[in-house]
């Protein structure tokens, strides 16, 4: 009795490894990283204004997720010139990208918040202050230190800024796109 309760075991075991690794040479690309339809955050991000981001989020990737194939590298040569591409709109308006390249490399960034008729904030009232009971991010040195580490990294896949991550990954998405016509 003991040796069929044995064998028992070690094909149950047997059965159910097998079926739990994956039988595929490769595993899915569940890599989202700049994709145009939103799907790079978590559902729970939070917004420029501290809410809650409601827009349908992918939640097996986080927004710091460096392990992205879409990524441009380094050396990659651009074209010269100056380019300006937007990233997606959301209730606050969108975000821009002027990049200019020189030498083949990117010289400049300047990143900008339009409102929703597409004219550029006031960053005097995105100071990282309270008004009207919202917490409004710190654009003006949020928008300053994210087109400093474009610049000094050759790339638009930087760090997002705490406490504008929409601004943030959509000032990403305006650079990639503008890296993309500078090819």
């Amino acid at each position: 009795m003991k040796k069929y309760i044995g064998v028992f075991l070690i094909c149950f075991s047997v059965i159910l490894f097998s079926g739990c690794r994956d039988m595929s040479p490769e595993a899915p690309d569940t890599n989202t990283e700049g994709r145009t339809d939103g799907s790079t955050k978590d559902k729970n991000t939070t917004s420029d204004t501290g809410d809650t981001d409601s827009r349908k989020m992918d939640t097996n990737k986080s927004t710091n997720d460096t392990t992205n194939n879409d990524v441009i590298p380094s050396s990659t040569k651009y074209q010269d010139g100056t380019y300006t591409e937007k990233g997606d709109a959301w209730e606050h308006g969108n975000e821009e990208a002027m990049v200019v390249i020189s030498d083949g490399k990117i010289k400049e960034v300047t990143l900008r918040r339009l409102d929703k008729e597409g004219k550029e904030v006031d960053y005097e009232q995105w100071t990282g202050k309270e008004i009207n009971g919202k917490v409004y991010p710190d654009l003006k040195k949020a928008r300053e230190d994210m087109a400093n580490a474009i610049v000094d990294k050759q790339t638009y896949d930087v760090d997002s800024i705490s406490g504008a991550t929409v601004s943030s990954e959509n000032w990403k998405l305006a650079t990639k796109r503008a890296l993309e016509e500078a090819k």
